[in-house]
């Protein structure tokens, strides 16, 4: 906004403005003076995954957020999620918005992912949602004067190039995508991810001829070093940076680059989250160290190196939590590696000392590795379960069960650090995690 001043202007924000580690009304109070402050300027904000709060007290506060943004004039949408029991959407939050100007009406539509622990929401999946609304957008479209639908997607590439294709096998006229949710910046004709974690924007305009004609002009991808705030901003986040000590820069130089990426097998192993996991390991003294793959952001590159405290936030989800300590049985640790595949979501990070081979077809583990010793029959049964493995692992993997867990003085964040720490300062760091990260 600061950055282009050019009228008019809208901004497409794709949600998960929950705001950690930053308090979570920053992102309104930021909405509210921009809006004030910004002649003209247009908001419309599609509700991600971490914006319907995961706690009773979170869902409620994020209601009066989201009454105070519909307040402020801010656009909040999301086409796919409903109230389970009145199949209608929740309090403050629109199905979609038309914008209007001269000769380019264009109608937003929002979808968010299909994952929401609120119980009393359900997500439609995206397309069966735009089948089944697709004759009220037509009569939408017609009695408005929409010259073409924008969507703001809270998800993936794939599923973007998916409802590209369904609004046009349904003859209507789709002008681009704004994509979000997955951590990455891929491009596709048409389709825009920004950078993740507030590393950039994109900044483009939007040319509308009177014949509805659309093209994206002058796109460009502005890293977030190149904004400059304006003071009136800056002096609400520079007392919240300070207290939390954010601009503090905490991790040195590497020698190495560790690869993360969620457009990989499920079943995959990244280095990033291999050195994750042996850092809770090894900081705890345990036998192995697992880590949900959802708790980490991004991957590490030796360039964009040393880091600030706040830019390696951005890389690790939630890494203030102090690490727990489990013993498992060998049955346990199977439950919880096949777990992740059942609900169709990616396996644990592990430690560098276990290794698995899975059977993708049943989602079993045909054999597990602990320090090159096997763990399981040739039918994929436990050896033994009177063996205990030490474990440590993120709480949230645990939390739902019913284990005997021990809370470690050292934090998620301490783990990786120390574990970086000691492979940078090794002669022999290319011993230390064969194949897994390239070393510079």
């Amino acid at each position: 906004m600061e950055y282009t001043q050019k009228q008019p202007t809208i901004v497409l924000d794709n949600g998960d403005n929950y705001m950690w580690p930053y308090p979570e009304e920053l992102q309104f109070k930021l909405y509210n003076l921009a809006i004030k402050k910004v002649k003209d300027l247009k908001v419309v904000f599609n509700l991600g995954n971490n914006d319907f709060g995961y706690r009773e007290a979170d869902q409620k506060k994020l209601l009066q957020y989201r009454k105070s943004l519909n307040k402020d004039g801010v656009q909040v949408i999301s086409t796919n999620t409903f109230l389970r029991n009145t199949n209608m959407h929740p309090e403050g939050v629109k199905p979609y918005t038309i914008i209007e100007s001269a000769n380019d009406n264009l109608l937003y539509l929002g979808f968010a992912p299909e994952v929401t622990q609120n119980k009393e929401l359900f997500i439609k999946p995206a397309l069966q949602t735009i089948e089944e609304i697709s004759p009220d957008l037509r009569n939408i479209i017609k009695e408005n004067n929409v010259k073409g639908i924008v969507i703001l997607l809270h998800d993936g590439m794939k599923l973007a190039q998916k409802i590209q294709e369904k609004i046009q096998k349904l003859g209507m006229d789709l002008k681009f995508i704004i994509g979000g949710h997955i951590h990455e910046a891929p491009q596709a004709p048409n389709i825009i991810f920004p950078k993740p974690f507030a590393m950039g924007a994109n900044i483009f305009d939007l040319n509308i001829d009177r014949n509805g004609s659309a093209k994206i002009l002058n796109n460009q991808n502005i890293s977030s070093s190149d904004f400059r705030l304006a003071d009136i901003y800056q002096n609400i986040i520079n007392p919240i940076e300070e207290r939390e000590g954010f601009q503090r820069e905490i991790l040195p130089n590497i020698r190495f680059d560790l690869p993360f990426s969620r457009e990989t097998p499920k079943t995959a192993q990244t280095a990033m989250g291999t050195v994750y996991a042996n850092g809770i390991k090894n900081i705890t003294g345990s036998d192995i160290g697992l880590v949900r793959k959802g708790w980490i952001w991004r991957g590490l590159n030796h360039q964009e190196t040393p880091l600030k405290k706040i830019e390696l936030l951005f890389s690790l989800k939630r890494p203030e939590p102090k690490i727990k300590t489990v013993e498992l049985t060998t049955s346990e640790l199977k439950n919880i590696i096949e777990e992740k595949m059942h609900n169709n979501d990616y396996i644990h990070e592990l430690s560098s000392n276990v290794n698995l081979i899975i059977d993708t077809n049943t989602e079993k583990a045909k054999q597990i590795y602990l320090n090159n010793s096997k763990l399981l029959d040739a039918n994929g049964n436990p050896i033994s379960d009177n063996q205990k493995i030490s474990c440590a692992i993120d709480y949230f993997s645990i939390s739902k069960k019913n284990f005997d867990a021990k809370e470690s003085k050292y934090s998620m964040y301490d783990g990786f650090l120390h574990e970086i720490n000691k492979i940078n300062n090794d002669k022999n760091i290319k011993e230390l995690i064969p194949n897994k990260f390239k070393v510079v």
